[in-house]
Order: structure tokens, then sequence, then C-alpha cells
């Protein structure tokens, strides 16, 4: 997966200092600056190919909102703002998401991984549903309760520092664990490890080309060290 390029655009520079520190936890995202200045930001936008902004509303020279409209194609949008009265309007904008001020990281984060839907488009595949059958299965902490999750409903895991997103074919669930914790859990049952931030249920695997596995929807990177692994795996259950 290619990364996403990205902006920080805020008169407050404490605020930058929270975006600066959550793009950091999350490997895919490349932070091309941060501006108080909205003029330097517009110029920025106007010269290179940025996929996102963090954007603030409430800003002394020009409001996010009159931003945007100065731009003929901007690029995707987050507000982050103090100020709940506008979030109505940020649907003008086609904003991916409005962040109200202080917000968590994993609310950030959530945040990024409907962005990633935007920026990085999956064709629709239709995935067999097959009737549920006793396995193993998980409690994950998530959303201050703990939620049963059969194993086998999980397509694969994915992490970003110190927390991982375990994907299903209905839901994303974000819980506070890194991913070596996670493997050694799961060490048992039928996943394999197919990259540093990755591990990957074999039985939702549809195709694999190049460094690519195809699973469902979603396109899942091989890492180079894992890739004999992976191959060894599937040539056990491989025909031809």
């Amino acid at each position: 997966m290619r990364n996403i390029r990205c902006i920080a655009i805020d008169d407050e520079p404490l605020a930058s200092e929270v975006i600066v520190d959550y793009c950091e936890k999350i490997d895919y995202l490349e932070l091309a600056g941060t501006y108080t200045d909205v003029f330097e930001a517009l110029n920025k936008v106007k010269k290179e190919d940025i996929d996102l902004i963090f954007l603030d509303i409430q800003m002394p020279d020009l409001s996010g909102f009159a931003f945007l409209r100065s731009i003929k194609n901007p690029p995707h949008v987050i507000f982050t703002t103090a100020y709940k009265d506008y979030a109505l309007d940020s649907y003008d904008f086609n904003a991916v998401d409005y962040l109200l001020k202080p917000f968590s990281f994993e609310r950030f984060y959530l945040a990024i991984e409907k962005v990633s839907d935007r920026v990085l488009p999956e064709s629709a595949i239709e995935i067999d549903h097959q009737a549920a059958q006793e396995c193993d299965f998980i409690f994950i902490n998530y959303d201050n309760r703990s939620i049963k999750l059969l194993l086998e409903d999980i397509i694969f895991i994915k992490s970003s520092g110190d927390y991982i997103m375990l994907y299903t074919k209905d839901k994303r669930y974000l819980v506070r664990e890194k991913i070596k914790d996670t493997v050694d859990k799961l060490s048992k049952s039928n996943f394999i490890r197919v990259h540093k931030s990755y591990v990957v249920s074999p039985t939702k695997i549809d195709e694999i080309y190049g460094n690519i596995i195809k699973a469902g929807t979603h396109e899942i990177p091989i890492g180079k060290i894992y890739k004999s692994n992976l191959l060894k795996e599937i040539d056990k259950i491989k025909l031809g």
C-alpha cells in the first residue's frame, strides 16, 4: 500500500503537534508539512500532490471553508476543530470526518481508515458467507466492553504502533495491542504473518500476485522476509 501524503493546517501550534504525534504512529501516513499560515499551505497544495488535509475551520486570515473553496480540486479533508456548530456545513465539502478537539488517537485512527478507503479504492467483490460453525474465539477490549470474536470471522489484522485493527467482513475493531503479542496469542490458530504490519487468515486469501494478497475487497502487502514462508504454506495445499 502506498503512503498517504498529508498536511495539517491550524493556527494553534499545539494542535498541529498533536497531529504530528498521531501521524508518527501510523506508518503509511506521510506528513508533508504543518502550517499556521493558510496561504503557505495553499501554495503547497497547488504545487504538490497531497492526498489529505487536516484542517482547522476558525483561522484569522482565511477560514477552513474559504480555503477549500479556493482550490479547484481539493484533496480529501478531515476537519479538526473545537466547534461542533460547523459539522453540518462540513458535508458540503464531502469531508472524510469531523474531529472535535481534543480527540483521542483511537478517534483519529478511525478517521484515517476512512481516508484509506477513499484514497486506495477497492473493487467490490462479493464474499460467499458460510454458515457459522463452532470454532475458536478470542475476546477483545472494544468500546469499553469485552467482545467475543470468532477467529474464523477475522480476515486479517493490521498493525500501527501500539494498536491493531482486526478486519472482519462487516466490521473493523481497533484494539490497543502490539501485533507481536497478537501473533503469540494466535500462533496455534490458522493465521500467517505476511508483513511486519499484517497477519492474514489463509482461508480468506483469494489470490496472490507479486507481493500482494487479495482477500475479498482488501489488498494486503507481502513483506520480503515473510514471502517464502507464506508460499511454503500455500504450496502445501496447492494443485499443479
